[in-house]
């Protein structure tokens, strides 16, 4: 691979939906972008939120590299409270803290932690930050309310609570039957935009029989003494607070454009849930413009981000976690496909096809260094743009070499017998062969080769556990796997006929002299033994195959054992004669 193929500086791609949202900003000419995104960490939090993280980080190193003042924050909604726990929470933990904050609530697997429930699945999400390479600062909301900036705001927003009824209403009521809107506006006569955190009982709603929530709303604003009246719902305690007490939050309609207004957030991606044409964005943005006097951000809608077929709710435990992903894959596999994908369109990640997105990225990366032509001008000029962007940090001058994906899989597998330094000397032996070099990194060989026993580890799980026959079968093909069996058995001599014995002492005799086998070598070897002993290929394979995995069958044989030791091979093969 040619070395002086050098990394070069971004290029300007308008054609690239980002392009779109960086024009949208620019035509406003701020003097700092600032970026927001927001989760409200009801349990572990999932997949989905990386789409929003890695749009907001994308467009943050876009103006970094600019030399543009830009902040990206994460508002973690600590002070939201539990409608629901996922079903890996117990139940009677459940019962006890239903309608708390979630910064109230304490760590519901270690009580003698001192992180709260919040604080726990929030920072469960932070720590993938530096290998997903997301610079996003934090910001709590249960801090957030103890600010002179929020208090303002909540005091705003009641004070101008017939207007916030009035938008709200217009948004919520357009699809509503003269009946049906006459209902809503009467219910909604002693609505306002605020809850109290209740002195008693920490509640700030109730989650009646029938599912309907209670919240624990403002009853009334004294301006003159700055108070709130409250009654509770949840335990039914009659109540005073000031909103000096932090005790108040903003209904959500407000408490998104109030945290717009504070920190002039200039955009925040959201879910197409939120994003529908007089949506709950929508409103926010005209609550921001007419009760706080803020434009708003630039609205940037995207599809959900599913695991293969199956949309991701933190809130009811289907979960595919940041972390998980990490467990079995570089950061930069996800970044290409969240950067290659139309936020209008749906990303599916599938975890059977982690190999096809390997290959993708180091076609990408070839084209990118000048080394694999690409198919048209254009998929050149996207692949100069986005390059930098998938890289999660620093990178790198030159593309020295590439391994392949199923190379890594197959020294995984191998681990139990070629050990460390067999693994180095087979990785060795592959960029010799490919790119005349001996030099690699030991420490990044070591962290692929662990993501990739995870990855097995999962398919494994995959594949057992599907029930559809064909299913399965897809499956099987998507991975190479096999298990070195750790000894030889009587049950598997048991399975050995005397061809077979005749095979492997043949074979026994031919390598006594080698000190290593290459494909081409072990091809040769099986085509004599074929002719000398007049015995079926599949015999020879099997044979093999038995000893080596205690099964008739299993990847190619011949690239099998090119990368296994050959002194294990021969003590393998006389533990076998030895048995005869």
């Amino acid at each position: 691979m040619d070395q002086t193929n050098e990394v070069k500086s971004q290029t300007h791609f308008p054609d690239h939906w980002l392009e779109s949202i960086i024009k949208e900003i620019g035509s406003r000419n701020p003097k700092e972008v600032n970026l927001a995104t927001g989760k409200t960490p009801s349990g572990h939090i999932h997949m989905g939120i990386m789409r929003e993280l890695l749009i907001c980080e994308a467009i943050r190193r876009i103006y970094s590299e600019k030399g543009f003042p830009v902040k990206f924050r994460l508002f973690i909604d600590s002070l939201d409270a539990a409608k629901r726990f996922p079903s890996y929470i117990s139940s009677d933990y459940a019962k006890k803290h239903l309608g708390k904050p979630f910064a109230l609530i304490p760590n519901p697997f270690n009580p003698k932690d001192t992180q709260s429930y919040a604080e726990f699945f929030g920072n469960e999400l932070q720590d993938t930050f530096k290998e997903m390479g997301i610079n996003a600062e934090i910001i709590w909301t249960h801090n957030l309310y103890k600010t002179t900036e929020m208090k303002e705001k909540i005091r705003i927003g009641l004070k101008k609570n017939e207007l916030v009824k009035e938008i709200v209403a217009r948004y919520l009521t357009k699809s509503m039957s003269p009946e049906q809107k006459q209902d809503y506006i009467k219910q909604q006569k002693t609505w306002m935009g605020a809850m109290v955190i209740c002195e008693k009982c920490q509640s700030t709603q109730k989650k009646q029989k029938d599912g309907t929530i209670s919240p624990n709303r403002v009853l009334e604003y004294i301006e003159q003494t700055d108070e709130c009246i409250y009654k509770c719902p949840s335990c039914g305690y009659n109540g005073r607070v000031t909103i000096e007490s932090g005790l108040v939050k903003l209904n959500w309609r407000l408490d998104w454009p109030a945290k717009w207004t504070i920190f002039n957030t200039i955009c925040e991606p959201a879910g197409k849930d939120h994003c529908t044409p007089g949506g709950s964005y929508d409103t926010g943005l005209e609550l921001c413009q007419k009760v706080y006097g803020y434009q708003g951000p630039i609205k940037v809608a995207y599809e959900w981000l599913r695991l293969g077929d199956r949309d991701m709710k933190t809130s009811k435990g289907i979960v595919f976690t940041p972390s998980k992903f990490l467990e079995m894959a570089e950061a930069k596999i996800l970044r290409m496909l969240i950067y290659q994908t139309n936020p209008n369109k749906h990303i599916s990640i599938r975890i059977e096809e982690m190999e096809q997105y390997y290959n993708e990225f180091q076609r990408i990366e070839r084209i990118y260094y000048g080394l694999e032509e690409p198919t048209s001008e254009s998929e050149k000029r996207e692949i100069e743009y986005i390059y930098p962007l998938i890289i999660p940090n620093e990178i790198p001058k030159t593309l020295k070499y590439q391994i392949p994906f199923r190379f890594i899989t197959i020294l995984a597998q191998l681990k139990p017998i070629l050990k460390e330094q067999g693994i180095i000397n087979r990785t060795r032996k592959y960029l010799l062969k490919e790119y005349g070099i001996e030099d690699f990194n030991i420490d990044s060989l070591n962290i692929q080769l662990k993501k990739a026993s995870n990855w097995i580890q999962e398919m494994n799980a995959l594949i057992e556990n599907e029930k559809n026959p064909q299913i399965k079968k897809e499956l099987s093909q998507k991975i190479i796997r096999f298990s070195i069996i750790e000894e030889i058995t009587p049950e598997i001599i048991s399975r050995l006929n005397s061809d077979q014995f005749m095979i492997l002492k043949t074979f026994f005799s031919k390598i006594q002299e080698e000190k290593e086998l290459t494909e081409e070598k072990i091809k040769d070897i099986m085509i004599n033994i074929k002719e000398e002993l007049n015995v079926k290929p599949m015999k020879i394979f099997q044979a093999f195959y038995l000893i080596f995995l205690g099964n008739k069958k299993g990847p190619r044989l011949g690239p099998l054992m090119a990368m296994m030791d050959i002194n294990w091979i021969k003590n393998r093969i006389q533990s076998v004669l030895s048995e005869k």
